[in-house]
């Protein structure tokens, strides 16, 4: 849809929604915001207002399925609604010495980041299906196309937002309402400043926003960026499930050597010590690139192991053990947060 003029946007006290609803606050464009950090909120609407859009807004929990319900039949009855934008989460992956994230951690990333879209998306659709036209977006993540061992019940719940928007899509097309996976990789958020660890290709919100509308407006079934992530995801994907699996865990270990992963593990006097091993585990333009270095590396020293240990297990082991851990790949523990 390219100039809708009823939008509602979940999540818009900040980050990816608070730029979203400054993108399309314009004159004769009506608002229905919402978030849960009421003074954020506020910010957000009356900025909005002041480029002369009309707001609505609510200070809501997206996990109350009933009041969340109540207030989109309420704005669609004020304004039937043209596209909204299913964009509220919370960040998860809590590292904790390799003890992962607890099952209550799990279950609140899983309520949030699915219980909430299908909370925002469901209560629209009847209202949609009978007028034969919307537009729907839901906010996944790069994360969704692959499992990241640090930052499992995150990457299952954002997976689970990309499978429901493709099933959604799929059905609804053929009554005139249009679905939209949004795909994107780092933004430079309120949340993303409590991720320790690399952040490559980072976007600012508004490029984010921007390039969402963009992808909105021409009728795209995924928006997917930066798109060199993308590819690396994608790859990730394409590699023999053991390589990928691996390399990620080669990451963990090196950057954690005191969790369950590096246990400690005889190096052998045959392996490389003269250069820092981890060298091969920066993520330099993409996780594809990544694997694809240390594949390479386990080649090369391959042809210099000798003994019973193979090539790769060798530089598996010698890498495991090395004491070179910079601060810029250290993840560190993390508390769940409002994504808007």
């Amino acid at each position: 849809m390219r100039d809708p003029r009823s939008i509602l946007i979940t999540g818009a006290s900040s980050g990816i929604g608070a730029a979203l609803a400054w993108a399309y606050a314009a004159p004769r464009t009506r608002l229905a915001l919402c978030g849960r950090d009421a003074a954020r909120l506020a910010t957000v609407v009356n900025l909005c207002r002041e480029r002369g859009a009309e707001v609505m807004e609510a200070c809501l929990d997206i996990t109350e399925a009933a009041a969340v319900a109540a207030w989109i039949v309420n704005v669609d009855h004020a304004s039937p609604l043209e596209l909204v934008i299913a964009n509220a989460g919370v960040q998860g992956g809590l590292w904790r010495d390799g003890a992962g994230e607890t099952l209550d951690e799990l279950h609140r990333v899983m309520e949030v980041n699915f219980g909430g879209v299908s909370n925002t998306v469901h209560p629209v659709l009847p209202a949609m299906r009978r007028r034969g036209r919307g537009q729907v977006a839901l906010i996944s993540s790069l994360a969704a196309l692959r499992g990241i061992p640090f930052s499992s019940g995150y990457c299952a719940s954002k997976a689970a937002v990309r499978i429901y928007g493709e099933a959604l899509r799929s059905w609804l097309a053929p009554e005139g309402i249009g679905v939209s996976v949004v795909l994107p990789g780092f933004v430079e958020t309120r949340l993303s400043q409590t991720v320790s660890g690399p952040k490559p290709l980072m976007l600012l919100p508004e490029r984010a926003a921007n390039i969402i509308r963009r992808g909105l407006a021409r009728g795209r079934r995924q928006i997917a960026f930066p798109y060199p992530l993308y590819l690396g995801m994608q790859l990730m994907r394409a590699l023999p499930p053991a390589l990928v699996d691996g390399s990620l865990c080669l990451r963990i270990s090196c950057n954690h050597p005191e969790s369950r992963f590096s246990s400690a593990v005889p190096t052998p006097s045959h392996a490389p010590r003269d250069r820092p091993q981890l060298r091969m585990a920066h993520w330099t333009a993409s996780p594809g690139l990544l694997i694809l270095r240390q594949e390479r590396y386990r080649r090369r020293q391959s042809l210099n192991t000798r003994g019973s240990l193979s090539g790769s297990k060798a530089i598996w082991i010698a890498t495991r053990q090395t004491p070179y851990t910079p601060s810029s790949m250290t993840f560190q523990a993390r508390s769940l947060g409002d994504n808007g």
